[in-house]
């Protein structure tokens, strides 16, 4: 397909890598010891090298830097002056500079105030900006936020104006502290579909109010920020196939939007009254909680909510939640790996609906395992499925698919499952959202007519994580299930069918709807 010309800005996200931390340091107030002016044709951004008093010498560190610029073969400008002469010697400032961009700009060197030698290395990481994709507003669903009471929800509206069918869109939103530090990072991929120039697009993060395993503010992964003010920033960008746009920094203009708020513990206030839409890919994540009844309750994290009409449908005349009889997402390995799970739960095509059901419930249920968006990187999982051993079989199922599909016994829609969880599935681990869209996967594959919802759900003790979970249509009518919930409580004493087949009215006991697939 031709491209459509479009105008580009490449971005350079240049990151000044930490120099001479000593193990377990205090925290200590940091000081602008160089300033960096950075210049470029589009742009010019100041930063700073800050200094910190460690035991007898010092710790560096360095702001991010994120500058524009037209093309990747331009020159930037960079100086570097010496602004507290107690933690670096005057004149002692030497800079290495590269002609151009590139995946080192240069490096910085000193001598500091203990006569100790010291340097960084500029680096950079590039992308494209779309100048027809922008961030038209970023609102918080209150100030001040207290992370006791529930989650806070930070709205960001996009619109597209031009792009083309072979685009990846991002958008990505950040909380910092006072200081500029980032205390949460999440990012999520627009799938470019036909509708999707033209429209306002919504996203929704519902932030728990804690550290993620992004965060460059000291604190651990899972901790509650403390009292302070916080920005939230939301910007976007767009690159063709294939490139490192994932790696790209924020963006200036209209792509990119802030909002302050503060956190102050014992508020009562909370955001987690608003989401919209489906659910993300990958990374999202909420927990659920315990029955209405009692039990344990389980505190949720990020989790990303994006408007259901783009994500509901891989184009304009399609509609996931409408579609009926076998549908597979169009991966071979999902699919393939979906059809081995449907086999060890005992569920046959020629089964009821409700027996399918109730059987893939089941699998999940016991053979699943609730986890964090950020166990990923730092958790290790048992790999149940080892498709690099299964490529010829893998092969021919694909064969056997596109015949299916060319004869219309089945639907290909690749929105029904992200090719990124994947990693999720051969584990059978993942988050509400990721086993909201396995549930979904499951039934789909075996003609049952299944979709997602999104809200909160509603302990026992007043506090209401984001979270996913799931509908079946059984003789025409929906009922609701909740396969991540039952998952974290599996063989806790509140039986394996707790969450299982509710009617709406039953449902509303411990879910809050936001959204559901229609």
């Amino acid at each position: 397909m031709k491209n459509v010309k479009r105008t580009v800005l490449a971005v350079v996200w240049m990151l000044v890598c930490l120099v001479m931390v000593p193990a377990g340091r205090a925290e200590a107030a940091q000081a602008k010891a160089i300033r960096l002016t950075v210049k470029s044709s589009l742009q010019k951004v100041t930063a700073y090298v800050r200094a910190e008093k460690a035991g007898s010498g010092y710790s560096f560190s360095c702001d991010d830097i994120h500058i524009a610029v037209k093309n990747t073969s331009e020159k930037i400008l960079v100086k570097a002056k010496i602004v507290d002469t107690s933690a670096v010697k005057k004149g002692s400032l030497s800079f290495t500079k590269k002609k151009a961009v590139s995946s080192s700009l240069g490096s910085l060197s000193w001598t500091d105030g203990k006569g100790k030698r010291q340097s960084v290395s500029i680096s950079s990481a590039l992308a494209l900006h779309c100048a027809g994709f922008s961030v038209n507003a970023v609102e918080v669903s209150s100030s001040p936020y207290d992370p006791s009471a529930g989650d806070l929800s930070i709205r960001a509206k996009f619109s597209i104006t031009k792009g083309t069918d072979n685009q990846k869109y991002y958008s990505r939103f950040r909380v910092l502290d006072s200081s500029g530090k980032m205390v949460m990072s999440y990012a999520y991929e627009w799938p470019f579909r036909s509708g999707i120039v033209g429209s306002e697009l919504t996203c929704v993060l519902n932030w728990p109010g804690q550290a993620d395993s992004n965060n460059k503010a000291g604190l651990s992964i899972g901790q509650r920020v403390p009292d302070g003010t916080y920005t939230a920033e939301v910007y976007c960008y767009c690159s063709a196939e294939g490139s490192a746009a994932k790696k790209a920094a924020k963006k200036t203009g209209t792509a990119k939007k802030t909002v302050t708020f503060t956190v102050k513990s014992g508020s009562g206030s909370s955001g987690s009254s608003s989401s919209g839409g489906s659910s993300s890919s990958g990374g999202s994540s909420s927990s659920g909680g315990s029955s209405s009844s009692g039990g344990s309750s389980y505190s949720g994290s990020s989790s990303l909510y994006v408007d259901s009409s783009l994500d509901a449908a891989s184009d304009s005349s399609f509609k996931l939640a409408k579609a009926t009889g076998i549908i597979y997402s169009g991966s071979a390995k999902i699919d393939y790996l979906a059809e081995c799970m449907i086999q060890e739960a005992g569920v046959k095509l020629s089964m009821s609906d409700d027996e399918k059901v109730r059987l893939i419930y089941h699998y999940m249920t016991s053979h699943f395992k609730h986890i964090k968006y950020w166990q990923k990187s730092t958790d290790k999982f048992t790999i149940y499925y080892n498709l690099s051993k299964y490529t010829d079989e893998i092969e021919a199922f694909a064969k056997q698919a596109a015949k299916k599909a060319a004869s219309g016994e089945i639907t290909v829609y690749s929105g029904i499952m992200k090719e990124s969880q994947l990693w999720y599935l051969k584990r059978r681990v993942g988050t509400c959202t990721d086993n909201s869209y396995a549930f979904r996967l499951l039934c789909r594959h075996v003609g049952v007519k299944a979709g997602m919802c999104g809200g909160n759900y509603l302990n026992s003790d007043g506090s209401a994580p984001s979270h996913n979970w799931n509908w079946a249509e059984i003789g025409g009518v929906r009922y609701y299930y909740d396969v991540d919930v039952e998952a974290i409580n599996y063989g806790k004493g509140q039986g394996d069918y707790y969450w299982y087949k509710k009617t709406y009215s039953e449902s509303l006991k411990t879910h809050k709807y936001s959204y559901e697939e229609k």
